[in-house]
């Protein structure tokens, strides 16, 4: 019976430790997100989007009601970011493309953990390389960063060069500026994205460097989650898509939810 009640308890811990990495990437960074509740698949229930109060780089007020009537990807970045963020928005552009030739179409919102060097000029010569419906969002940083955690996203500000990993080659799973392997395991998640070999065929600009970015007194880098979080028509996230997914998988996820009204 001891021996019994212990498997129980075991495989019960075993079970919390699985829906710790689900909500989390990996333990020890950012709460869930807000009024997410997780099945005992792993898999979650569509939840209302957390609360929204950004701006465009135009000054213009961003919020939840904003993200009515239209599929919506919502993925936080930083324009410095040498890998995963560049690839992601071209994998996204890539995806918004072919849906484009089947009458299709969803919106990218790209948020920004970095606003004291991603300002409005940054973010608009950023945007410039993906395609014209994703829309870059921005605040204080302050607001930006409550939003991160609201939505479940961490966010860490490291000096490079007291960070082992701050140098690897893009793809690495390092701190710094780099991918630190934010893996939300659910239907949609294959481990071996996180591997450039995924990139699409053609390359996406990774070079920051022609961007106007202001001059800071420290360098620094940022750590933060990689995974892109999918909003219905109702303001609920539904999906998310797990680091580096080729855009074909992407359309996958995203086709159903479009076509449905």
């Amino acid at each position: 019976m001891a021996r019994r009640i212990l498997q129980v308890v075991t495989g019960v811990l075993l079970g919390l430790a699985v829906v710790a990495v689900i909500v989390l990437g990996f333990p020890g960074t950012s709460p869930p997100p807000q009024g997410m509740v997780i099945n005992t698949d792993g898999s979650f229930q569509p939840y209302p989007a957390p609360p929204l109060a950004l701006e465009t780089t135009e000054g213009e007020a961003f919020t939840n009601e904003d993200l009515q009537g239209e599929i919506t990807v919502v993925f936080f970045g930083f324009a410095n970011c040498p890998d995963v963020c560049p690839i992601t928005l071209w994998n996204l552009t890539q995806a918004a493309e072919a849906l484009e030739e089947e009458g299709l179409g969803f919106r990218t919102l790209f948020v920004t953990v970095d606003p004291a060097r991603d300002t409005p000029d940054v973010l608009r010569a950023y945007m410039n390389r993906y395609h014209p419906s994703m829309l870059a969002l921005r605040a204080e940083e302050e607001v930006v960063h409550r939003t991160a955690r609201d939505w479940g996203v961490h966010v860490a500000f490291v000096d490079p060069s007291l960070d082992p990993h701050a140098h690897h080659a893009p793809g690495d799973h390092g701190h710094g500026d780099h991918d630190h392997g934010d893996h939300d395991h659910h239907e949609h998640d294959h481990p071996d994205h996180g591997n450039l070999q995924q990139a699409p065929e053609e390359a996406p600009p990774l070079d920051p460097g022609d961007l106007p970015f202001p001059e800071v007194v420290t360098p620094y880098a940022v750590d933060h989650s990689a995974r892109s979080l999918v909003v219905d028509r109702r303001g609920r996230i539904v999906e998310t898509l797990a680091p580096y997914l080729p855009p074909a998988e992407i359309v996958e996820v995203l086709r159903p939810l479009i076509e449905h009204r």
